[in-house]
């Protein structure tokens, strides 16, 4: 994350009040408070435009004593509170804008316009394609020590204003019924975010003059490809599909480790995480299918195996095929107690407790479960007794990815 601000000195110490100076909204205080806005382009339409939103008050922060006299709520266009009082706050005030997007062909034609049958034009008579969004007008209020401050501190502002936004859009999509609005994350916002900053002790008649902007770079964006694959990897994704039919068992957990990839890409984590625990459990599940088969057992046997717990099933047939001891702290090193131990106890929390993973669990949690894929799959390969017959188990497991810590 970066911050690009305007070039040119910043308005961050206040003006000097003048004798008799007016607000507009009471006598301002001398505690530092800091007037921060965001603009923020969403992916979808809330239902809500004309300036009408929300406002969230931080009551469990102190108010500011010295502000006691300044009417926050009226310098944001809110409804007054019981007693006047100066709290950190966030306000959101949503707008509409509507686009006539491009025609569904649009990029076909850019793409092999050349190449469709001679004389092709779009029609004139296709109805115009119509998109609405919200622009939320974000407008948050928080005492500093300082009115300086640099990107940590303003990301970490933005990332309270993201809870705020995602709290009320759960809040209007399960009111109004609509499961098209719901919380949004970093990845689905345009890369670069408008935004102005200035001093609450600078407010005159009615505004802030001269309000500072910056622009908060969020992610680099989706790019560009400029290149294609090479034919040894159009070979193996053909290889790959040729044996997706056949229920072996590292295709399901491909599938779901890489639909991890892509919710973490979105910042989903805790997508991921229940994902990646998934790949786990079907592994878990065909490999010890594939056990039982070499072993002769009977349909029947092996769905009264299958429908124990599944811890019951990893210590007392996947993890005796492997060669592991599994105890109940899983202390051991391999890759089924790391994994038992750190990325299944998370899967759980984000599962049963609702925690929600940072970025560094999450992270882990996928790393492990592509470690014990791969642990899994070369034993596999190397011992009899799994079941398991074919010639290239490794174009059915996902390839070891270098996950970087942020």
């Amino acid at each position: 994350m970066r911050l690009f601000r305007r070039k040119g000195k910043q308005a961050h110490e206040p003006a000097p009040q003048q004798e008799g100076a007016d607000s507009g909204f009471g006598p301002v205080g001398l505690s530092p408070l800091v007037f921060l806005s965001f603009y923020l382009d969403l992916p979808l339409d809330a239902g809500i435009s004309e300036g009408y939103g929300f406002n969230e008050i931080e009551f469990s922060t102190p108010a500011l004593e010295d502000w006691a006299g300044f009417d926050l709520q009226a310098f944001l266009g809110m409804p007054p509170l019981p007693e006047p009082a100066v709290h950190p706050c966030t306000s959101l005030r949503f707008h509409r804008v509507t686009n006539e997007v491009p025609p569904p062909i649009a990029n076909v034609i850019k793409a092999v316009g050349p190449r469709l049958s001679r004389g092709y034009t779009v029609p004139d008579d296709l109805p115009p394609f119509l998109e609405s969004r919200s622009i939320v007008e974000v407008t948050r209020i928080v005492p500093r020590e300082s009115t300086e401050f640099g990107n940590e501190w303003l990301h970490d502002q933005f990332t309270k204003v993201l809870s705020v936004l995602n709290t009320n859009l759960l809040a209007l999509g399960a009111a109004a019924d609509d499961h098209r609005i719901g919380p949004i994350t970093e990845r689905q916002l345009p890369p670069v975010i408008l935004g102005f900053q200035g001093d609450m002790r600078n407010v005159h008649d009615g505004r802030i003059p001269n309000l500072a902007a910056f622009h908060l770079l969020l992610h680099e964006g989706r790019g560009a490809r400029d290149t294609d694959h090479d034919g040894g990897v159009i070979n193996y994704a053909m290889a790959i599909a040729d044996r997706s039919g056949l229920g072996l068992p590292f295709f399901s957990a491909m599938e779901f480790t890489f639909a991890a990839r892509r919710s973490f890409d979105m910042g989903l984590y805790s997508q991921a995480v229940l994902e990646t625990g998934t790949a786990i459990e079907l592994l878990v599940n065909r490999v010890v299918r594939g056990i039982e088969l070499d072993k002769g057992s009977s349909e029947e046997r092996i769905e009264n195996v299958l429908e124990t717990a599944f811890m019951n099933i990893v210590k007392d047939h996947l993890a005796k095929k492997l060669g592991v001891t599994v105890d109940k702290q899983f202390s051991g090193s391999d890759p089924l107690n790391n994994w038992l131990r750190i990325a299944y106890q998370l899967r759980n929390r984000v599962a049963h407790k609702g925690h929600r993973p940072t970025v560094q669990e999450t992270i882990e949690a996928m790393r492990l479960a592509e470690n014990l894929i791969h642990f899994v799959a070369e034993a596999a390969e190397t011992r009899s007794g799994f079941g398991i017959t074919f010639p290239s188990y490794d174009e059915l497991k996902p390839d070891h990815c270098a996950w970087k810590t942020a």
